[in-house]
């Protein structure tokens, strides 16, 4: 009997086989040539090589199509196939260890997992034909949705359009400084450190900071803090006690005060302090009032110093000045209020 390289199927012997033919044509041709187009073998090794069976003129493992596997692998599994021109559809949906295919003293390729890897033979060497690797496809040309998977395996980026893997990103944040004298300053989506921003972000005079999502993914926010200066009685007049001797309107509809605020006098009172109050209609602001010593003429050296009680001032709302106590020859000077607006 002689029978085709590939296949194996039956090859008739010229002016033989009389009343024999037909047996053979539908048994071993007819039924081998199906098999061969789009037959399917299963696959159940789980650890080792799996030699496929390759028998001529008969049903074999070989000469299917498709060989498919779902085994739970607890080592590598290579395939061996015949030394002859064929390609296959290997199916591998087992879970595990690499899966490999190749003839006996070749090379063999490796089966990606959970996907279909067509496998090309010449006869000696066995390729993968395309699929299951981005080294022989097209680059997209647009953008491309990965069905919300990862790329795994980067290797660390180099140049500035590389791309960057987790442990990379990682170490860069990781290593990030402020400038000469300050402490790192590391910003994560697992960032849960209370005020950690707040802690290694540092700002003086005229800048303020607030902190946002202290708990969470933190945000510092920085502010300029403002100094508003209003006159009290033209600057140089006769300071007496009254309610409401000025009133003023800050620029903003909500501002905060959030540093005490302090008076200077044209000329300070020679006998009893003067003290100053600021309020709304709502009441006053200042539980203890502006006080500027007898003698002086500034309040920050005062020994009573300003307490606030009410540091928002919203709406725009009209600020009165009153003086409580006057003292004894006070000329009018400047009242200030420092904050932020809100």
């Amino acid at each position: 009997m002689t029978a085709t390289t590939r296949d194996g199927l039956v090859l008739p012997t010229v002016g033989g086989e009389r009343d024999t033919w037909g047996t053979n044509l539908n048994d071993n041709n007819f039924t081998l040539v199906d098999a061969a187009l789009d037959g399917w073998t299963t696959l159940t090794t789980t650890a080792g090589t799996v030699v496929l069976t390759a028998t001529a003129a008969v049903a074999n493992q070989a000469r299917s199509r498709v060989l498919f596997t779902s085994a739970a692998r607890t080592s590598a599994v290579t395939i061996v196939i015949p030394t002859v021109e064929k390609w296959y559809f290997v199916a591998n949906f087992g879970t595990g260890s690499n899966l490999f295919i190749g003839t006996s003293g070749g090379n063999t390729v490796t089966c990606a997992a959970n996907a279909v890897t067509t496998v090309i033979c010449n006869g000696a060497a066995t390729s993968n034909a395309g699929q299951g690797s981005l080294d022989n496809i097209s680059p997209p040309t647009a953008a491309y949705a990965f069905n919300g998977q990862r790329l795994t395996g980067l290797a660390a980026g180099t140049a500035s359009t590389d791309a960057t893997n987790l442990g990379q990103v990682g170490s860069l944040i990781a290593g990030a400084v402020t400038p000469t004298g300050g402490g790192a300053v590391r910003i994560t989506v697992n960032d849960t450190v209370p005020d950690y921003l707040s802690s290694k972000v540092i700002t003086s005079g005229n800048i303020g900071t607030t902190v946002s999502n202290a708990a969470s993914n933190e945000k510092l926010l920085l502010t300029l803090v403002e100094t508003f200066g209003y006159a009290i009685n033209s600057y140089s007049g006769a300071l007496a006690a009254g309610s409401g001797v000025y009133s003023f309107r800050l620029p903003y509809s909500s501002f905060t005060m959030t540093e005490i605020p302090f008076a200077w006098l044209t000329s300070g009172s020679s006998s009893g302090a003067v003290q100053i109050q600021l309020r709304t209609t709502s009441g006053n602001l200042l539980s203890s009032p502006i006080q500027v010593d007898s003698g002086t003429n500034y309040s920050a050296s005062s020994v009573a110093p300003p307490v606030i009680s009410t540091s928002a001032i919203t709406g725009y709302r009209q600020v009165f000045v009153d003086v409580n106590a006057a003292g004894t020859s006070a000329l009018g000077g400047v009242v200030h209020i420092i904050g932020r607006r809100s």
